[in-house]
């Protein structure tokens, strides 16, 4: 008798022992299960755009080429058309002691005009080719008709007769210089790609290594509310930083630089100032020549603060590599980009303000 209330007892226990076990390795699962469902990442957005790592690309213009303008920014050729729009400017002074912009668009399409277009030159070739741009001026020195023809670029020339470029009649009839009356439709400039079977198809590589954080890169250390740089003789740029846009506000010649599209004033996410050995090309004293395979050092602006940085061109199928003064690859935050060559010499006269 006693042997079988033992029994009895034993086996009550281990069925019991069972039914807990098996809720315990149940409610393992469960949890490890949830815990598998909270760690998964949202996906990244597809949208990216290369130029500025904002993910606000138009659809139609993923793995499409960006486009290359050549600006004229002659103080009497103000205002320009589309340049507010741009995902990268790049100013230098060219010739004498005028500075021209180079704008360069992930999505062209987005200013209907862009101009007045001035002509190309070899330096603004080369630091194109590295995003595989289509290139649009409106005529050009002998050297950078050379570099366009010796690097194969797609190019589009406002002297060529395509109907995509045209001169503004309103410039013409306010007493505006010929010069400064060369502008594109953007619009018609899609049927030009299309009827001279122009491959727009590419993956452009970011332009920058972009900070993927939701906090921004500062350096607190070191502010930079405003900044002069003298360009040349005749250009100094001015920036403002807004801290409620987070943007540095453009000004030149003593006035905000104004886009005529949409009367708003150019403002860039980041700025780039880049001390260069600038002198005359083949002793031509109109034409500048940037070497950029020097390199040489700089500033980097955002978010009202700014670091010293170096920069390096590789090759000329290199884009610019730009190093903090340790070494370290610089991080951009997101958005757009403005990139100044100065003289070396004009460097101590440079302002900063915090």
């Amino acid at each position: 008798m006693f042997k079988k209330v033992l029994i009895a007892v034993l086996s009550a226990t281990i069925i019991i022992s069972s039914l807990f076990s098996c809720k315990k390795v149940e409610h393992k699962e469960v949890v490890s299960k949830n815990v598998s469902e909270s760690s998964s990442e949202a996906p990244k957005p597809t949208n990216i755009n290369p130029l500025t790592g904002t993910a606000d690309l138009n659809p139609s213009m993923l793995n499409k080429r960006p486009v290359s303008f050549i600006i004229n920014n002659s103080h009497s050729a103000w205002p320009q058309y589309g340049i507010s729009d741009a995902d990268i400017l790049y100013e230098w002074p060219y010739e004498g002691s005028a500075t021209r912009i180079m704008a360069l668009f992930a999505d062209y399409t987005k200013p209907q005009t862009v101009g007045p277009l001035r002509s190309v030159r070899h330096d603004f070739v080369e630091l194109s080719i590295p995003y595989n741009t289509v290139f649009v001026h409106w005529g050009g020195s002998y050297a950078g008709y050379n570099w366009l023809e010796n690097y194969n670029i797609n190019n589009f020339d406002g002297q060529s007769g395509y109907e995509s470029f045209f001169r503004d009649q309103n410039r013409l009839d306010s007493g505006y210089s010929l010069e400064h009356t060369g502008m594109i439709s953007t619009s018609a400039f899609t049927q030009t790609l299309q009827s001279n079977n122009i491959d727009m198809n590419y993956q452009t590589s970011p332009a920058f290594k972009f900070n993927e954080s939701e906090t921004p890169i500062t350096f607190p250390d070191t502010m930079a509310n405003s900044v002069s740089v003298k360009l040349s003789g005749e250009v100094t740029c001015d920036l403002n930083y807004d801290a409620a846009t987070k943007k540095y506000n453009k000004s030149e010649f003593g006035e905000p630089q104004l886009d005529a599209s949409n009367n708003v004033q150019v403002s860039t996410d980041n700025v780039f100032i880049l001390y260069s050995n600038i002198t005359s090309f083949n002793g031509d004293p109109t034409l500048r020549d940037l070497h950029l395979e020097d390199g040489g050092y700089g500033y980097y602006l955002t978010q009202g603060t700014k670091t010293k940085i170096n920069w390096t061109k590789p090759s000329v199928e290199s884009p610019i590599k730009y190093t903090l003064e340790n070494g370290e690859e610089l991080v951009v935050n997101q958005g757009k980009s403005l990139i100044m060559f100065a003289y070396n010499e004009e460097s101590s006269n440079t302002v900063f303000n915090s």
